[in-house]
């Protein structure tokens, strides 16, 4: 599974065209099978018709189904897969977000997979129980913003001095929708180390309240 924070950049005049925001493989087990349809659903919170115009069900660079989603549940049932035992196959879930001008500001959104609710069946022509179908699929969690920050690493080295050792890390930082400004904060000096990578503060004028935390 996977639950990755991932900030998405918003406009309050246009979507966001062919995103690709779920990825998940399936693979038959013990025999060949033919799956007939695959449920996605879709969580927020803002209602997902107002968030989410299409979505996509992509198949070796195929759409095999496009639904257009009033509720969270979207039941791609025009599909067809048939894979080989032992045969593993790649999925991708592609959607166009509406503008912003549809939901607040920060919005949430997260895809995944309805194990209990696969509909599939054997060489026989049987269909496969829900205590065959094994393990999980979620997305990303995606925030949906139209203003904050956006940052990538660029590079990282170590050097040596000494007993000392220092990493350096290379940001590149940009603001949308805002202007934002670093290094004027309500704890100067405080700093945020966690096991998965470091935090600090952004502010969106040249006074001390805080607007933007990454």
């Amino acid at each position: 599974p996977c639950f990755a924070q991932t900030d998405l950049q918003v406009s309050q005049t246009l979507g966001i065209n062919g995103l690709a925001i779920f990825r998940f493989t399936l693979k038959a087990l013990h025999g060949d099978i033919l799956i007939k349809s695959l449920p996605i659903e879709f969580s927020g919170t803002a209602p997902i018709g107002n968030v989410i115009s299409s979505a996509t069900l992509v198949v070796g660079g195929i759409d095999l189904d496009v639904e257009f989603p009033q509720s969270g549940l979207v039941l791609f049932d025009d599909i067809d897969i048939r894979l080989r035992k032992n045969e593993t196959i790649d999925i991708t879930v592609v959607v166009d977000i509406k503008s912003a001008a549809n939901y607040p500001g920060g919005t949430k959104l997260q895809v995944k997979l309805l194990r209990s609710r696969i509909d599939a069946e054997d060489i026989n022509l049987d269909t496969i129980p829900e205590e065959r179908i094994v393990g999980t699929a979620y997305g990303s969690i995606y925030t949906l913003l139209t203003r904050g920050v956006i940052t990538s690493v660029v590079g990282t080295s170590i050097m040596v001095t000494g007993g000392t050792k220092m990493f350096k890390i290379t940001l590149r930082v940009s603001a949308f929708g805002a202007d934002a400004y670093f290094g004027k904060t309500t704890n100067p000096g405080e700093q945020t180390i966690g096991t998965a990578g470091f935090a600090w503060v952004a502010e969106n004028d040249q006074a001390p309240d805080i607007s933007i935390v990454n």
